[in-house]
């Protein structure tokens, strides 16, 4: 079994502003490549949760091979509640301004 943070999330000491989704594709085929080099597995099961969840969809959805399963747990694929639009303009004003400005969850 091997793990890896998000960039700039958890211990993995990178920066968290990404200029294309597809850059959280890229370490993902960095990781398997080395952990099927390392380890040698037979089958690999990838396991996402929320943010990371979204990025496992829509990686397999590229169709991506080498993975035998997935597990989603809670994964980001939309929200629960109507968030108004000006909350929407502000989020997205204030991450252009600041990406990787730290706020408090929960």
């Amino acid at each position: 079994m091997a793990a890896f943070d998000l960039r700039g999330h958890g211990e993995s000491g990178g920066t968290c502003h990404i200029s294309s989704f597809r850059q959280y594709f890229d370490d993902l085929d960095a990781f398997q490549d080395k952990v099927s080099q390392a380890l040698r597995a037979e089958i690999t099961v990838v396991l996402g949760q929320s943010l990371g969840g979204l990025i496992v969809a829509r990686y397999l959805q590229e169709g991506t091979v080498g993975i035998a399963a997935a597990v989603l747990s809670s994964p980001a694929l939309g929200f629960a509640l109507h968030i108004p639009w000006w909350k929407q303009a502000l989020a997205h004003v204030i991450s252009s301004l600041v990406p990787c400005a730290l706020s408090q969850a929960g």
